[in-house]
């Protein structure tokens, strides 16, 4: 039982996804494999979470693997904090219309001030005890490189008892 959640930005890296694939209907490649699957706005967080709940509640009914894919937006460059405008394939004004739907703002513009703003002052505190944290952290001995890491042998000695 599992539940595969996909959440789709619309790009492979620096290509729209309708550029990139020629049949991007996702939904139908979880289909063919006979799971149910469903499109969804992924910047409205509670329909998510509530056909979330629902496919969970199939998964523990023993109905099989369940699929969502979740319809967002990525408003940074694929990798890193910068913007990527100036690379062509997408532009200012369509990353903009879906800032407008931010899911964070919507559901915060949802609370009343005085929970939004408990909630903000306890991330505010959380996030500058982990800045803290990470700071006054040593940095790993070098042995530690490879400690947690998958390779067939690892995987061998494990199996194996060793």
């Amino acid at each position: 039982p599992v539940l595969f959640v996909c959440e789709n930005n619309g790009f492979a890296i620096h290509t729209a996804q309708s550029k990139r694939q020629g049949l991007p209907d996702i939904c139908a490649r979880a289909r063919a494999y006979g799971m149910p699957a469903e499109r969804l706005d992924g910047n409205d967080v509670l329909t998510v979470r509530d056909h979330a709940a629902d496919a969970v509640a199939r998964l523990r009914n023993g109905e099989g693997p369940q699929f969502i894919e979740a319809t967002t937006y990525r408003w940074r460059e694929h990798v890193g904090p910068g913007q990527d405008f100036h690379l062509g394939y997408r532009d200012e004004a369509e990353c903009a219309r879906w800032q407008e739907r931010d899911a964070v703002r919507a559901m915060a513009e949802g609370l009343a001030l005085d929970v939004r703003a408990r909630i903000e002052a306890a991330v505010e505190r959380e996030v500058a005890e982990a800045f803290a944290f990470a700071e006054s952290s040593p940095f790993p001995h070098p042995s530690e490189l490879l400690t947690d890491i998958f390779t067939e042998d690892s995987h061998e000695l494990a199996a194996s008892g060793r």
